[in-house]
């Protein structure tokens, strides 16, 4: 009995690397004898063979599960192949070519061997031998000698790990699926019915954030969607969904791995990526998403406090546009995509990296007119009267222009006009170094403003 409408999806926890928790909840009629089953893809079987556990709530018991791959005349059960037709015998010793594989036949005997092929019907498909038999399966034994099984007194084959990963990869999509199936014992309490749960592993497809940033009047507003799909065959209706970050279930390694750097950072560009912690979202309604459908669904939206900053590479004519944000919110920020909107005009599109609350994220927006850049240098001649311990000298001159009617902030990185260390003299401001040696100043300019900044580099 096919239960998938009986017992239909009820929680789907999403992980942002694929992987993903499905709970069913569903009643049965309850008869001794019936076979309740669940189809599933053969991309699904490893996941789910791993996985499944299934729950009689009102207190009946599991009988057993077995696994079936129809339209391939096999039923796996375990590790184990059990034959049900020469259809699925092919099959079986196509994946098992060369792999180590036991087997049992009928009378109980246990033969351990890698097989080499068989001879069916007097047709050689893979053999060491010219010896003509028919249906049988060859073997090479431990002690390296040939061995020769009646395919009819096979009863089950104990493949490698490996074989029906090869056999579920050869199969087309679509064309064959895992039937998982189980009995239950209703015991005493007479019910007709009983109230089933059933949880599994399956990999389906990620699941994504994507934010919006409307800049309105020095306002910023945030809006952060998850994009979930439904990559399967069966609606999912009045569907509770958690979408999760950080490590996914069963696995030793995190989905983002932090990047971090003990130098003095300056350059926005640079700024380390915080520890990720593995945490969710939940969703408080119920979805109903259609098969083979997408959707968007609302998790943070509000006021945040933000600015934009401006990094002028001087080796480019035009400054890069950062927006820096603050996470006033109760929810840690997913890594995602970012639209950015200016004034109810699309603007560009950026990247926001994982952002605990009340920490900063900066945002790569991209190159940008509204600073008027230029930079002039010029090298100096020694002045011998003035007995310097300079030989070599560099006037430098940045100048700014901000286009804007709201102040702004500038970075201006600036590599040295040599490979050898200057030192800056007779400079209007300051500078620090970055991480790569490079000189960065950090500028306030007002609105329509221009500025001037100017300094020598001198070598000795």
């Amino acid at each position: 009995m096919d239960v998938s409408k009986k017992i239909p999806v009820k929680n789907v926890s999403l992980f942002s690397n694929g992987v993903s928790i499905v709970e069913r909840q569903g009643s049965v009629p309850v008869k001794e004898g019936i076979l309740y089953s669940l189809d599933f893809d053969l991309n699904d079987l490893n996941n789910v063979l791993r996985t499944i556990m299934v729950i009689d709530a009102d207190g009946g018991a599991v009988k057993k599960i077995q696994y079936e791959i129809s339209g391939n005349g096999f039923e796996v059960s375990g590790d184990e192949l059990r034959i049900e037709s020469g259809r699925a015998f092919s099959s079986i010793v196509e994946g098992s070519i060369n792999e180590e594989t036991a087997i049992i036949t009928k009378s109980g005997e246990e033969v351990t061997g890698l097989i080499l092929g068989s001879e069916i019907n007097g047709h050689l498909i893979i053999t060491n031998n010219s010896v003509e038999r028919s249906d049988e399966l060859i073997l090479l034994s431990e002690e390296n000698k040939i061995i020769r099984l009646p395919i009819n007194d096979i009863d089950k084959l104990i493949p490698h790990k490996n074989v029906i990963k090869k056999i579920r990869q050869s199969q087309t999509r679509g064309e064959a699926k895992a039937t998982i199936g189980w009995e239950l014992d209703p015991g005493k309490d007479g019910k007709e019915t009983h109230e089933m749960i059933i949880r599994y592993l399956q990999k389906l497809e990620k699941w994504d954030m994507i934010y919006h940033i409307h800049e309105l009047n020095g306002k910023f507003i945030l809006y952060g969607w998850g994009l979930v799909r439904n990559p399967t065959a069966e609606d999912w209706k009045d569907v509770s969904v958690d979408l999760e970050v950080g490590t996914a279930p069963e696995s030793k390694i995190q989905i983002y791995t932090p990047k971090t750097n003990n130098k003095e950072v300056n350059n926005p560009e640079t700024t380390p990526i915080k520890q990720l912690v593995s945490y969710k979202y939940h969703i408080s309604e119920t979805l109903t998403i259609p098969k083979m459908s997408s959707v968007l669904i609302p998790i943070i939206q509000g006021t945040i406090e933000g600015n934009r900053e401006y990094l002028w590479n001087t080796s480019e004519s035009k400054p890069i546009l950062f927006l820096k944000i603050t996470n006033n919110q109760e929810l840690a920020w997913a890594p995602g995509s970012v639209v950015y909107w200016e004034k109810a005009q699309f603007t560009s599109e950026g990247k926001i990296e994982y952002t605990p609350t009340n920490e900063e994220a900066r945002i790569k927006i991209g190159y940008t007119s509204e600073v008027n850049v230029g930079k002039e240098q010029e090298k100096l001649l020694k002045n011998e009267e003035q007995n310097e311990d300079f030989s070599r000298k560099y006037l430098t001159k940045f100048k700014v222009e901000n286009r804007r009617n709201e102040p702004i902030i500038l970075w201006i990185n600036d590599k040295a006009p040599e490979n050898a260390p200057p030192e800056i003299i007779n400079a209007t401001h300051n500078p620090k170094k970055d991480i790569e040696d490079n000189f960065v100043w950090l500028i306030t300019i007002g609105p329509k403003e221009k500025k001037e900044i100017s300094l020598i580099y001198a070598y000795k």
